[in-house]
């Protein structure tokens, strides 16, 4: 899970520094450096030198790396729709509501 949330903002922000993706996930720095080198020796991430600070380094997805973010996201979406396939709308929304209080409050230590 925690790969796919930093693929998903490695995509959505390119050349994002390490140090910025760990604070936009709540992580400590060393445990995200773990998991970029992890994704960058399977080829889904690759470290680009930031120009402007030689001891930084921007985060890009390869193209591999697209290609497993589009079937995860592809297999988490169906997931979705299965275990709220029974929820009307106001219940989904009922649903998100309580999950975002829930990430939350997690985020905050409580």
């Amino acid at each position: 899970m925690i790969s796919f949330s930093v693929l998903t903002m490695v995509a959505r922000n390119p050349h994002i520094r390490q140090a910025n993706l760990a604070e936009a996930l709540g992580m400590e720095r060393p445990n995200l450096v773990a998991i970029v080198n992890e994704l960058q020796n399977v080829g889904w991430v690759i470290r680009i030198p930031d120009p402007t600070d030689r001891r930084a380094y921007g985060l890009r997805i390869t193209t591999a790396g697209r290609n497993v973010l589009s079937k995860a996201t592809a297999e988490a979406n169906a997931h979705e729709a299965k275990v709220t396939q029974h929820l009307d709308d106001d219940e989904r929304q009922i649903l998100i509501r309580a999950l975002k209080k829930i990430e939350d409050a997690t985020k905050q230590g409580g």
